[in-house]
């Protein structure tokens, strides 16, 4: 999964739905994404702390199938201590726009 964060328009948008083995982030645009990340996560150098709820949200309308491996996902997150201490918010790598 990847979410893409467009500083400029402040929006988050989630590809690769389906890839459930990596979650990473991708920041376009010349605003400042902590503008757009706003109540969403905050970033700490090369990672982001995002939104488990809205990270779920971004995927849209899915079946519980897809619900069953997101949680998979957080729950393997959460065996690497990539989860915070409040169990809320992901951490997830921030790389290159290529």
């Amino acid at each position: 999964m990847r979410i893409l964060i467009d500083a400029d328009s402040r929006t988050q948008t989630l590809q690769d739905q389906d890839a459930f083995c990596s979650l990473d982030a991708v920041i376009v645009g010349t605003g400042d994404p902590e503008v757009a990340l706003a109540g969403l996560g905050r970033r700490e150098t090369s990672h982001i702390w995002f939104d488990i709820q809205r990270l779920r949200a971004l995927a849209g309308s899915r079946d519980a199938g897809w619900h069953e491996r997101f949680d998979a996902m957080i729950s393997y997150a959460s065996s690497k201590n990539w989860i915070d201490t409040a169990g809320l918010k992901v951490r997830v790598h921030v790389v290159d726009n290529d």
